[in-house]
């Protein structure tokens, strides 16, 4: 885990400590973190594979695109609309 952060105000203002509900946090974290890690999901194969299958897009075919560009922004969240923003 990240070690702690300092803090911009006092942790006494608060009304609880920061580093006790970092510790319960961590702790209820290390109960549901698996030893098996990605080992512990099964593959969408079989009886599954109906949930590989978006019913609503319409299927379609293309040639891969081959465009050159400069930068490329992943995803219309908040960062990659920030990150358009500030390049244009």
């Amino acid at each position: 885990m990240s070690t702690a952060k300092p803090y911009t105000t006092d942790p006494s203002e608060l009304g609880f400590d920061p580093n006790v509900l970092r510790q319960k946090y961590n702790y209820e974290r290390d109960k549901r973190v698996k030893k098996e890690g990605f080992g512990q999901y099964r593959d969408a194969a079989g009886e599954l594979k109906e949930f590989m299958v978006d019913h609503y897009a319409e299927p379609f075919e293309r040639e891969p695109l081959t465009d050159e560009v400069e930068f490329a922004i992943i995803g219309g969240g908040y960062g990659g609309l920030l990150a358009g923003a500030r390049l244009r």
